[in-house]
């Protein structure tokens, strides 16, 4: 069983983060449970609501029985793209049903039961207009969210914005052209510009840019990055499309003082529909400012990192090579392969040896391309024996492992190929608290030492 969510973030996941609302019910065998706590706590929002709207402005029972009519089927109708086009295909039908009622009775069912209850008491033609406004914004959101929760969502970006220009130039032919009767025209112009609010969402811009440039003055004055990032709208708000500046600077922080909680926001943030930009541009910054090499070494060891670094190295116009060197050495299968994927890159990690972290990396990456290319024990031994004094500079965590590996060229090690099985099983024993990449490369290594030495052994040579 999943961990039990909390109402308070379940309600905000239902507000602005759909497809994690979606994703933390159907993980769950009691999810009606839940569903039924959050009906009553809309319904007890919503007659609170009408009790204090009610002192202020007087409220009859027809408009407030046309405004749950009204409700009723906006929220039907949002709810309809939840079951057709966004929930996953493997939901029971009543599930789907009923969880798309529900995030659509959240999502609006406060503010439109306001809004609407005081539009029906407007004269007719303006609340006409209004009402279609109000429909225009429903389906706009309802559009949104489908294509959110759908499977094709890392493409919700780019087509919300073809859907919004579109919609805002067919508005804008039957405002100016008037293809048909005025009145036709105007209520079709007022819908299209409503659905276009519902994509574009510029109330909710009001308060996230605000808070975004916020937090990003505060990363400036070197507050807990952990902290900021939590309260930043990127954090739980997966619906805003407009660009949310501040973050990359929020981000860079986060990369600067803790390289894992960096490269855990970044993969995090490059997942986001709208907000993958930033995840972009503050790995662009560390690299011009040749402060990227933790940073890539850590999404080079996370397996959402690796693919991330793929999708760069396969849609960026220019991918840099940094960018490219570790999406390469992150997917080598094979031992065999290493000496070609090393050598590929040299230039690249020889140019960048100069930066933080990269003496080491590149230490590495050379002293085993130099040992799977020894084709005797002596060549192996002479480049272990000359790499000897940097292992202290390497990063953890495969610095234990090379210590014991180097130990295999010491001159105080018992020379006997016995001892040195003994060392080659300290190695593997470290090798098991590895993982990623720097693993199967030193496991390559210590296969192919094992090799140059069975190659000793047989020659009769059982001294080094």
């Amino acid at each position: 069983m999943p961990p039990t969510p909390s109402l308070p973030r379940l309600l905000l996941s239902a507000l602005l983060s759909p497809e994690r609302f979606v994703a933390t019910l159907t993980q769950r065998t009691d999810w009606w449970r839940w569903v039924i706590l959050l009906w009553v706590e809309v319904g007890v929002a919503l007659g609170g609501l009408m009790l204090v709207v009610g002192v202020f402005v007087p409220l009859t029972p027809l408009p407030l029985l046309a405004a749950a009519g009204l409700l009723g089927v906006v929220c039907s109708l949002m709810s309809a793209f939840g079951c057709i086009l966004s929930l996953p295909t493997d939901v029971p039908q009543a599930q789907r049903t009923v969880l798309s009622i529900t995030r659509a009775l959240i999502a609006v069912g406060v503010p439109a039961s306001l809004v609407l209850t005081v539009i029906l008491r407007m004269p007719e033609p303006i609340a006409a207009l209004l009402l279609l406004l109000v429909l225009g914004i429903c389906g706009g959101s309802a559009l949104t969210v489908a294509l959110l929760v759908s499977t094709q969502r890392h493409g919700a970006f780019g087509l919300r914005w073809l859907v919004l220009l579109a919609l805002l130039v067919i508005a804008g032919m039957f405002w100016w052209l008037q293809p048909l009767e005025s009145t036709d025209n105007l209520i079709i112009a007022v819908s299209l510009v409503g659905a276009v609010f519902g994509i574009l969402r510029p109330l909710s811009y009001l308060w996230t840019l605000p808070l975004s440039l916020l937090l990003a003055l505060l990363a400036r004055l070197r507050l807990p990055a952990q902290h900021l990032l939590a309260a930043h709208p990127v954090a739980y708000d997966t619906l805003g499309l407009l660009p949310l500046f501040g973050l990359p600077t929020l981000l860079l922080h986060a990369c600067r003082s803790d390289v894992a909680l960096g490269g855990a926001w970044l993969v995090q943030v490059a997942e986001h529909p709208a907000q993958a930009w930033a995840a972009r541009r503050c790995l662009r910054r560390l690299l011009q400012k040749g402060e990227a090499h933790p940073i890539l070494f850590w999404l080079s060891m996370d397996a959402a990192g690796i693919a991330w670094l793929r999708r760069l190295a396969r849609d960026l116009p220019t991918p840099h090579a940094l960018v490219l060197a570790y999406t390469a050495i992150a997917q080598v299968e094979s031992p065999a392969a290493w000496p070609g994927v090393i050598a590929q890159y040299r230039g690249t990690w020889q140019a960048a040896a100069d930066q933080a972290e990269g003496a080491a990396i590149w230490a590495m990456l050379d002293l085993g391309l130099q040992t799977l290319q020894a084709d005797r024990w002596p060549v192996a031994m002479q480049a272990l024996r000359e790499t000897a004094v940097q292992v202290a500079a390497w990063p953890d965590p495969f610095s234990a492992a090379l210590r014991t590996l180097v130990l295999w060229s010491d001159a105080r090690l018992p020379t006997l190929i016995h001892d040195r099985a003994q060392a080659l099983a300290v190695l593997w024993d470290d090798l098991e608290l590895l993982d990623g990449w720097p693993a199967h490369l030193l496991d390559a290594m210590a296969e192919h030492l094992v090799y140059l030495l069975l190659i000793e052994y047989q020659r009769g040579r059982w001294l080094v």
